[in-house]
């Protein structure tokens, strides 16, 4: 054998070797920062109630994130290894207690160039460094082949590891319950985890392939994590391997159950509901069996901060991020009672929505620093279908701290909440003479603003102005108003349009929620269970320029509006006298809007007939109590002179309300004068054309 063959074949079994150990977890080189490293979700059990009245309550308490890894168990060996714990010698059973954590494990001596041999388990043993290994491409696969006394072991190693040794019992291979430290879950606690109180299957109210590690699609179980996280931030709690429980089966002496179903099972065996549907005896090791471990703080469970026993008075906010719109989404619940709430729900793109509690209710439940908000929607008939939305908050301090949210579309969120006293405010015990601006959106973001003014105790107008469709006729009204502490009611009954006289007058209700003493959120709903929601401001209508009701004169272009009572108005211009009906509503604090005439179908009683008398809509915008512009069907300028004022004379004529013509000698026929602001224009018969009085 040439010296060169030898070379050769020396540099291939080093280079080999290299890149074996770069493939490998040795788990004596890292256990340490791995035990330190397992995570845990925290589980809230505010509101848990067993469905077979069991158990009533449970402790606060944690699983952990993901099922135990290979590089997880092999970590706990190398401890156990390191600390004494247990002892491991080539072709003995690895042992614990008197109990076999696997079946065998395979020696992998120094002189071994390949990594071919592996154990049924995964993880295997090198005898020269004394130190458990694992191929790197599967270490943060769930451990499997464990049987419960392993699933024992790794909660016994994190105790000790953490300094929690009393809450092991290993004579009589339990867990002290008062203690706090790490053990198997039981079965409720992870029945909890599963369904967060009301959940089919772990991922929710649905479970496909894409969910979860299940009916044999994969062919094996996957890298840890490799599906989205259940409502508790929990991963693989369907499918992928099974989980070993605390819980000993009573009617098979040494079987414990299992929970949440493997890659083989088919659907219904990730149901919530099936659980616990199996046990196996305690020794056994199955391929498709894997650990998860709950936590336990008894000490967290004491801490001085405590969920309030009652909403009543407070305002939630949750916030958090939706990745997948890319949305900043928040909502607001504004609690009435221990049954009536508001609720304000935004996101960043898409706008507002309201809902008041009329076909609702909410629950709360706390534990300790714990509390679950649970609230149904019902379609806006008060009947089923109904959708269910669920909180579950875990305060850091008495105001705020973390959420899961379950917002009733299939999805699960993580975010933040904010918990305080609702502020003082005061409601109007009456509207007369307020101004009410309510602004929402319809379908495709189309926005919409209503006008309400409350001429008396029971009369109102208004009018809405929506962006596409352009504004409404302004339309009289009765209403009724009641209120609460923060919240009014507000009932409209509208008229029967004049075509339909048979109609039945149209009712609608608007539910006030009031943020401060003039503004807040509203929800409406009629008759017809049409609904929308959004924001309102209420106005004193003696505030600005633009007058409450209209008295006197208003002129614009060559027309002058003598305003009457009951709706009259005598309008004069170049064409002579007429006598009309008018509509007005104020807006805002100087704006206003005239229709004249009132709007009228005809003596055939039908629109858009030839017989249909139709307004003319004329916004007005007041720069001073005088005068001002208009858009709308007319655009320009007016001039306003209230009732007990007068126009300034022009050029020593005297301007009469009643009489703005005059017979001219000179000119032998009629001359008509109209006020154009500040100018007197006169129209001579025989020039036929206006000109500026001189």
């Amino acid at each position: 054998m040439s010296k060169q063959f030898i070379l050769l074949t020396f540099l291939f079994i080093i280079t080999l070797r290299s890149f074996a150990d770069n493939l490998l977890f040795d788990a004596k080189d890292s256990f340490t920062d791995v035990l330190k490293n397992i995570s845990f979700e925290e589980i809230n059990v505010a509101g848990f109630s067993s469905p077979t009245g069991a158990i009533d309550t449970l402790e606060e308490y944690s699983l952990s994130t993901y099922e135990i890894t290979n590089r997880q168990f092999a970590s706990a060996l190398q401890y156990g290894l390191e600390n004494g714990i247990i002892s491991y010698s080539s072709g003995e059973s690895l042992t614990f207690n008197g109990e076999k954590l696997f079946d065998s494990l395979p020696n992998w001596g120094p002189d071994v160039t390949t990594i071919e041999n592996y154990g049924i388990n995964e993880i295997d043993f090198n005898s020269s460094t004394n130190s458990f290994f694992i191929d790197e491409s599967i270490a943060d696969f769930p451990v499997r082949y464990v049987s419960w006394y392993s699933a024992y072991y790794m909660a016994y190693i994190l105790n000790v590891f953490n300094e929690y040794e009393s809450k092991n019992q290993l004579a009589t291979w339990s867990f002290d319950k008062e203690a706090t430290g790490y053990s198997i879950p039981s079965f409720w606690q992870w029945f909890r985890a599963g369904s967060a109180g009301s959940f089919i299957y772990p991922t929710g109210n649905a479970i496909d392939t894409s969910m979860a590690n299940f009916d044999n699609v994969i062919g094996n179980p996957k890298k840890v994590g490799s599906y989205g996280p259940n409502f508790f931030g929990l991963y693989d709690m369907a499918g992928n391997v099974w989980e070993w429980l605390q819980d000993d089966d009573e009617s098979n002496d040494g079987f414990a159950f299992g929970a949440g179903g493997n890659w083989l099972d088919g659907e219904e065996s990730m149901s919530i509901v099936s659980e616990p549907s199996f046990s196996y005896e305690k020794k056994w090791f199955s391929h498709r069996g894997g650990i998860r471990i709950a936590y336990q703080n008894k000490e967290f469970s004491e801490t001085s901060i405590k969920a309030p026993s009652s909403l009543v008075g407070k305002d939630f906010k949750a916030s958090w991020y939706d990745s997948e719109s890319g949305e900043q989404r928040s909502e607001i619940l504004y609690f009435l009672s221990d049954y009536e709430f508001f609720l304000r729900y935004e996101e960043s793109g898409s706008g507002l929505y309201v809902y008041s509690s009329s076909f609702s209710g909410y629950g709360w439940d706390t534990h300790n620093h714990q509390g679950q908000i649970f609230y149904t929607i019902f379609d806006e008939s008060g009947n089923p279908p109904y959708t269910a939305y669920v909180y579950h908050l875990f305060f850091s301090d008495l105001n705020s701290g973390t959420t899961e949210i379950y917002l009733g579309n299939g999805k699960n969120y993580s975010g933040t909440f904010t918990l305080n006293d609702s502020p003082s405010v005061n409601l109007p015990d009456s509207l007369v003479g307020k101004i009410y601006t309510e602004s929402f959106s319809q379908q495709e973001d189309v926005k919409v603003t209503e006008t309400l003014y409350f001429k008396s105790e029971s009369e109102l107008i208004s009018f809405y102005f929506n962006e596409n469709t352009g504004s409404s006729e302004i339309e009289y009204s009765t209403y009724t108003w009641a209120k609460d502490e923060r919240n009014g009611t507000l009932v409209v009954t509208s008229p029967s349009d004049p075509a339909f006289p048979e109609d039945e007058p149209f009712i609608g209700t608007y539910s006030l929620f009031f943020e401060s003493n003039s503004s807040g959120f509203d929800y409406y709903l009629d008759q017809t269970f049409y609904s929308t929601s959004g924001t309102f401001i209420l106005t004193e209508s003696t505030t600005g320029f633009a007058p409450t009701m209209l008295s006197g004169q208003l002129s614009m272009d060559g027309t002058t509006y003598l305003f009457k009572e009951n709706d009259l108005v005598t309008v004069r211009s170049d064409a002579g006298s007429s006598e009309s009906t008018y509509r007005y509503i104020k807006t805002g604090t100087n704006s206003a809007r005239l229709e004249t005439p009132i709007a009228d179908p005809g003596v055939d009683m039908t629109w858009e007939t030839s017989d249909d008398t139709n307004s003319t809509k004329i916004e007005l915008s007041f720069a001073s109590k005088g005068e001002g512009t208009t858009s709308g069907d007319f655009a320009g300028s007016f001039s306003y002179y209230p009732e007990g004022t007068s126009p300034p004379p022009t050029k020593g004529w005297m301007w009469f309300d009643y009489y703005p013509w005059v017979y001219s000698h000179e000119e032998q026929g009629w001359l008509y004068f109209s006020q154009n602001a500040d100018k007197l224009m006169v129209y001579s018969v025989q020039d036929k054309a206006w000109r500026e009085m001189e």
